[in-house]
């Protein structure tokens, strides 16, 4: 089923550029609560570390760092939701 980012790329790729920028800007208002800062969305949320921390921090509910693989090295790492 074809959603609201398929039309985006399809009839209007010259605002993407908007569109990325607009969510780095809401990633980093959060993130920036920790000392992190998103300069590229597809290689810094590729492992779903920064996303799993910029839920808690929307959820406003702790990630327990010593349970958290902050580099996931593997595969089965980054898909399960990088737990350890």
């Amino acid at each position: 089923e074809r959603d609201a980012f398929d039309t985006l790329f399809d009839h209007a790729p010259d605002k993407l550029s908007v569109v990325k920028k607009s969510l780095i800007t809401f990633v980093n208002k959060h993130l920036n609560k920790l000392n992190l800062e998103v300069t590229e969305l597809e290689s810094q949320f590729a492992d779903g570390v920064y996303l799993v921390l910029l839920m808690g921090l929307l959820e406003n509910y702790f990630v327990p760092l010593h349970n958290f693989f902050l580099t996931p090295e593997s595969f089965d790492q980054k898909v399960s939701r990088t737990w350890k």
